[in-house]
């Protein structure tokens, strides 16, 4: 149980952040959580989470505006895909959000990233690289971190890799196909319970530092063996894939694990369930 009643905003109840603010209820923190759909309302509202309907364009509309009276806000928005013209309106979107958290007493931030920021090295990155992102997606998230960077506000970025678990079900992405390039080329993947605990492990530990970490687990297994195995603990069709290697990076996960002394839940992707 927490101590204090840490007052923290969610933005973003979708896959992660919901399940985000249900662990933070449950740790006794008075949590506040946004969605972009008015039916969802309710549900946060069921798991004692305070919600607060929020949508982000060129503009910002919050039904409520105390969604941001908050000690630490947690952005948590995907770009979403798309072309170039993405980077340009997600970096728009988090912009609209820290105009609004200056108005306030916001102690930190942590901004859900990706490593999407990376670009295809053939080798291990970490967080030292400059990066140079190959899609408009990591290229939008890297605008947002930016954003962040100049806030002058204290923030955390949690780079997170592929992200698998509850709904997310890798052995459903391929099912079937046969002839899939790049079989032996190694995954960056982390579950969902992991990217949970390290959020609230840098919530615990009360650091007040501008920090920029990855969050992956510990393993690389190469995609013909992690989505085979996906696919039979599911017991769907298991893809087949071609012999080779595309271009690919393998993501370090050191810094985070010494910095905050974490140790992953699941540390070897052949094994998420």
């Amino acid at each position: 149980m927490a101590v204090t009643r840490l007052r923290i905003s969610v933005i973003g109840c979708g896959w992660l952040g919901l399940p985000l603010a249900v662990e933070l209820v449950k740790r006794n923190y008075k949590v506040k959580g946004s969605t972009t759909q008015i039916e969802k309302l309710d549900l946060l509202q069921k798991a004692s989470i305070e919600a607060y309907h929020l949508k982000l364009s060129d503009k910002l509309y919050i039904d409520d505006p105390s969604l941001f009276d908050s000690d630490l806000i947690i952005i948590n928005i995907p770009p979403g895909r798309g072309d170039e013209s993405i980077i340009s309106t997600y970096r728009q979107k988090v912009r609209l959000l820290i105009d609004e958290f200056k108005t306030r007493e916001i102690v930190r931030i942590i901004f859900i990233s990706s490593t999407g920021v990376y670009q295809n090295t053939l080798s291990t990155v970490d967080e030292t690289l400059s990066c140079q992102p190959d899609k408009p997606s990591g290229k939008a998230v890297l605008a947002g971190e930016q954003v962040i960077q100049d806030s002058g506000l204290h923030h955390t970025i949690l780079r997170m890799s592929g992200l698998v678990g509850g709904s997310r079900q890798p052995g459903n992405w391929f099912k079937g196909k046969h002839d899939l390039p790049g079989g032996d080329t190694p995954v960056n993947m982390v579950h969902q319970k992991d990217c949970i605990r390290s959020i609230i492990q840098v919530i615990e530990s009360s650091k007040y530092e501008d920090n920029i970490y990855n969050i992956c687990a510990d393993n690389h297994p190469v995609k013909k063996d992690f989505y085979h195995q996906q696919s039979v603990n599911i017991e769907v069709d298991p893809p087949s894939f071609l012999r080779g290697v595309l271009p690919h990076k393998i993501v370090s996960n050191q810094k985070f694990k010494t910095n905050y002394d974490f140790s992953y839940r699941y540390p070897d992707p052949i094994l998420f369930t």
